[in-house]
């Protein structure tokens, strides 16, 4: 393997491994929005670096506080379960469309 490419491979595996990756990762497949202190329990990081993570993500557009009066709630912009689902269907729309053209050819073909 070239180093090039091993390098950016470490830089992906390094991202992988960051807090704000790891607080997106969970942020994006939670079905509701989260506490910093339930951020902080599950990926066992301090409220402090959670809350400064969370504050960094919101400025470049990645998560939103959500409005509510008695606790301070997250989420994430990008909804990793309605991607996956697009892409889902999007594969199940392909192959359809696949299947169709396969019996256009063999029609065509005579088989």
């Amino acid at each position: 393997m070239s180093e090039e490419i091993s390098n950016e491979l470490d830089k992906i595996i390094r991202m992988r491994e960051s807090l704000a990756f790891k607080i997106l990762e969970l942020l994006s497949v939670s079905y509701k929005p989260l506490r910093p202190v339930e951020l902080s329990e599950i990926l066992g990081a301090s409220q402090k670096d959670i809350t400064a993570t969370l504050i960094r993500l919101n400025k470049k557009g990645l998560v939103v506080k959500v409005p509510n009066d008695s606790m301070s709630l997250w989420t994430s912009h990008i909804s990793l379960l309605k991607y996956i689902s697009n892409i889902w269907n999007r594969i199940k729309s392909l192959e359809s469309k696949y299947e169709d053209l396969e019996k256009i050819v063999k029609d065509l073909l005579g088989e």
